[in-house]
């Protein structure tokens, strides 16, 4: 007679396959949702300096009038934004050490962040009424991260008259 108590070798054999399935796609899960949720991290965190660097810079834009821009003397990648009311603040963009520094302001790019592009450029229109702004500064500091695809940079605009502002090439 057989002893019906047991499990045999075959059911102890599916058993544990079929566990092993499960565990493999419940692992597999919980490290692409950890890796979502540090991605979502960085992109945060990025998202953050693009937003406090703008709101710095546009802040001064906004409420100080410019009264010229210049290049940083013997230095790449530096301009002096020259306020009547304010003085002058430096922006300084060190792509080899990935900081940011605007006035007393640095900001650190997150791990795995690089600047892809920093630079400055000028268009007038002619305008005959001296008193309107006919110009735009554009200002572009492209960041970007290894994992996540986008430009987490800024993209500055300022509407200016060049009758009453200079800025140097």
């Amino acid at each position: 007679m057989f002893n019906n108590k047991g499990f045999t070798v075959f059911e102890l054999l599916i058993g544990f396959v079929f566990l092993s399935m499960i565990s493999y796609f419940l692992m597999t899960t919980i490290f692409n949702v950890r890796e979502q949720q540090h991605l979502t991290i960085i992109k945060g965190e990025l998202t953050n300096l693009q937003v406090n660097l703008t709101k710095d810079i546009n802040t001064d834009l906004t409420n100080y009038i410019v009264r010229g821009i210049t290049n940083c003397p013997d230095q790449q990648n530096c301009i002096i934004i020259n306020y009547s009311n304010l003085g002058s603040k430096m922006l300084e963009v060190n792509i080899d050490e990935n900081i940011i520094t605007y006035g007393d302001n640095e900001y650190h790019l997150v791990e795995e962040s690089y600047i892809t592009n920093f630079s400055i450029g000028q268009e007038s229109y002619p305008i005959t009424n001296v008193e309107r702004k006919n110009s735009i500064l554009k200002m572009i500091i492209a960041i970007e991260h290894i994992d996540i695809p986008g430009d987490y940079g800024i993209n500055i605009n300022y509407l200016y008259n060049n009758n009453e502002e200079t800025f140097a090439d």
